[in-house]
């Protein structure tokens, strides 16, 4: 009967341990963990050199305009061939 009180007096404390200081716990780990991933997000913003990449003034539209790249395979590979079951006879 000791060893089952106990166990019921451990499970209530650590439960009144989270409810009263777990709140506050997580959110100062998920506020160091947002400004961690805000500025890790910012150098990857400017690795890829998106900022101010364009041209100009905001609002204005700018129109690029890719180059075709050269076909490296035949213009016959790829394309859909439609197939037609046919009887025929074999001779031997």
């Amino acid at each position: 009967m000791e060893a089952f009180l106990t166990v019921v007096f451990v499970f209530v404390l650590v439960g009144w341990l989270l409810s009263r200081f777990g709140p506050p716990l997580l959110a100062r780990w998920l506020r160091r963990r947002m400004e961690r991933f805000s500025s890790h997000g910012e150098q990857i913003y400017d690795t890829y050199g998106q900022r101010g990449a364009a041209e100009g003034t905001e609002g204005d539209t700018v129109v690029s305009v890719k180059e075709e790249k050269e076909k490296i395979v035949g213009r016959n590979v790829g394309e859909y061939v439609e197939f037609t079951e046919s009887e025929e006879k074999k001779e031997k």
